[in-house]
């Protein structure tokens, strides 16, 4: 046990941050590094774009998408997207 560091029962509390570090093998970092480039983002925009992503199908995470204070909605058939359309209430089932 270091001289410093608390008690295990007087932990220091967690320190909210915006930042998520992540340890990648070098030939990951530089496929992501490419996928980047051929999208024209940053490394950086790219991981957090696929994060959202994997965290929406996982079902995880529900992005709350408006524009002009209507929420899109996705018709799906057969595990395909084949309509989007911005409504400014949530549509009836059908």
């Amino acid at each position: 046990m270091t001289v410093n560091a608390p008690p295990d029962n007087q932990a220091s509390p967690p320190v909210q941050s915006n930042d998520l570090k992540v340890r990648l093998s070098p030939q990951l970092r530089d496929a992501i590094s490419e996928a980047a480039t051929a999208r024209g983002m940053t490394a950086s925009a790219w991981v957090r774009q696929a994060a959202m992503t994997c965290a929406v199908l996982e079902g995880v995470m529900f992005p709350d998408v408006r524009t002009d204070g209507k929420r899109r909605y996705a018709r799906i058939e057969g595990g395909a997207i084949v309509d989007v359309a911005y409504l400014p209430d949530m549509p009836e089932s059908a």
